[in-house]
C-alpha cells in the first residue's frame, strides 16, 4: 500500500512538474553599442563601448496565466577609452537583477485587483520623480470610472551602479565596488487615486509619494525625508491631438519646490507620423520655492554637465514617421535653461536624430547621433551611437 501510494505520489509529482514546465518561458536579450563622444570645446574623440546580456524566465501559476512569476538578470560589460593617449582605459563590469516578482490580476466584483510584489520597476505619474526598479509590494483597484493603488518599498538592496538615487541635494552616489554597489536606503511609499474619463473624456488624477531614509548596506547613508504631491490630468483635445499636464509640489527639510510639465502630442494615420511639443519647469531659489529635487537621477539634456531636472526650464519639440512597416524615423529639439543662481539663463540647444530598422521581429539595428550647442563652449558635446539588440 506505501509502494502504491509512493508511486501515486511520484506520478503526481511528475505531472506537475511537467505542467509546470510547459508554463515557463525563457528568453534572453543580447545588445552590443559603440558609441563615439565629441567632448568640450576640443571635441576629443571618446570611445564608449557596451555589451549587455539580459536572460529573463516568466512562469505562470495557475492555469489562465493570469498569476505568474518572472525574472530577469542583467549584465554589463562596459569600456570607456579615450583617443589620447595619455588617458587610462576604464574598464567595468555591473550585474544586476532587474526584476523578481509574483504579479497578477484577480477578478473582484465589477472591478479587478492587481498586485506585484518582489522586485520591479516603478514610475510616478509624472516620469520626472521616481523611475526605477524598486523591491516593493503593490496593489491597486480598478473600476471603470475610479482606481486606487498604493505601494510600499525599499531602495537600500538596489545596485547603484545600475540605478542612480538623488540625495535631497541633488547629487547621485554610485558605490566604488566592482560589479554591485548597494544603494541609499530608502524607505518608499505611495499612493494614487485617478479618475479615468471623468468628464469630455478626461482624466483627473491625484498622487503622493514619500522617501524616508533607512539603514542598509551601503557605505553611505541617506539624508532628509521627502515628499510629493501631484495633481494630473490628461485627455483628448481632438481624436488625434492629445495632451497631458502635471505640478507636483516636492516638500525637503521644510523647503517647498515645484515641478511642472506639459505635453502635447498629434498622430496621424499617414505612415504613424506624430508630432510632440512640450515644457519642463523645475523650480530654482527664488521667492517661497526652492530648487526642485526628485528621486531618481534623470538628465535634463546631454551635456558635458549633465543637469538634472533641478532649477531648469526645458522646451521641446519632437517627431516621428515610419516610411516603412520596420524602419522608424525621428528626431527632437531641446532648449535648455538652467538657473546657477537665482535666475534662469540660456544653457544651450540639444538636436537629436535616430533611426530604428527592425529586418526580424527578434532584431533590432539602430543609428543615433546627438549635439548638444551649449552657450559655453567647454559644455558642448556630441556622440554618434549605433546599437544591435538581437532577442531570442
Amino acid at each position: 500500500m506505501k509502494k502504491m501510494a509512493k508511486n501515486v505520489l511520484c506520478a503526481v509529482s511528475m505531472v506537475l512538474m511537467v505542467s509546470v514546465l510547459n508554463a515557463v518561458d525563457f528568453g534572453a536579450v543580447v545588445s552590443d553599442s559603440t558609441k563615439f563622444n565629441f567632448n568640450g570645446a576640443d571635441s576629443d574623440a571618446a570611445l564608449e563601448q557596451k555589451e549587455m546580456f539580459i536572460p529573463s524566465v516568466k512562469a505562470s501559476l495557475n492555469e489562465d496565466g493570469s498569476v505568474y512569476f518572472a525574472a530577469e538578470a542583467y549584465f554589463e560589460h562596459k569600456l570607456d577609452a579615450t583617443f589620447d593617449s595619455e588617458t587610462e582605459t576604464d574598464n567595468s563590469i555591473i550585474v544586476d537583477l532587474n526584476l523578481f516578482k509574483a504579479g497578477g490580476a484577480i477578478d473582484a466584483g465589477s472591478g479587478k485587483i492587481v498586485f506585484s510584489l518582489g522586485r520591479f520597476f516603478m514610475a510616478d505619474s509624472t516620469g520626472f520623480v521616481l523611475c526605477q526598479p524598486l523591491d516593493a509590494a503593490s496593489v491597486s483597484y480598478g473600476l471603470k470610472k475610479f482606481e486606487v493603488s498604493a505601494f510600499g518599498g525599499y531602495t537600500g538592496l538596489l545596485n547603484s551602479k545600475n540605478v542612480s538615487i538623488l540625495d535631497s541635494y541633488g547629487s547621485a552616489y554610485e558605490g566604488s565596488d566592482d560589479y554591485y554597489a548597494f544603494a541609499m536606503g530608502y524607505g518608499a511609499f505611495g499612493v494614487a487615486v485617478t479618475f479615468p474619463y471623468l468628464f469630455a473624456n478626461q482624466t483627473v488624477g491625484l498622487e503622493g509619494l514619500g522617501f524616508i531614509p533607512l539603514e542598509g548596506p551601503s557605505d553611505t547613508d541617506a539624508d532628509n525625508s521627502r515628499f510629493y504631491g501631484t495633481m494630473l490630468v490628461n485627455g483628448p483635445l481632438t481624436s488625434s491631438l492629445f495632451y497631458s499636464l502635471n505640478s507636483t509640489l516636492g516638500f525637503n527639510d521644510g523647503d517647498m519646490s515645484n515641478l511642472t510639465s506639459l505635453r502635447i502630442n498629434y498622430y496621424s494615420d499617414y505612415k504613424n507620423l506624430s508630432f510632440g511639443a512640450g515644457a519642463v519647469y523645475a523650480s530654482n531659489d527664488s521667492g517661497s520655492l526652492k530648487p526642485f529635487v526628485g528621486f531618481t537621477k534623470m538628465t535634463a539634456c546631454e551635456s558635458m554637465e549633465e543637469p538634472v531636472y533641478s532649477s531648469v526650464v526645458k522646451a521641446s519639440l519632437s517627431g516621428s514617421i515610419k516610411p516603412m512597416d520596420n524602419f522608424l524615423l525621428s528626431c527632437g529639439l531641446d532648449m535648455v535653461m538652467c538657473s546657477p543662481e537665482d535666475s534662469f539663463e540660456y544653457n544651450g540647444t540639444q538636436i537629436g536624430v535616430s533611426a530604428v530598422y527592425q529586418p526580424f521581429t527578434d532584431l533590432s539595428l539602430e543609428l543615433t547621433g546627438m549635439t548638444y550647442l551649449a552657450d559655453d563652449e567647454n559644455n558642448r558635446k556630441s556622440s554618434v551611437a549605433f546599437t544591435a539588440s538581437l532577442a531570442f
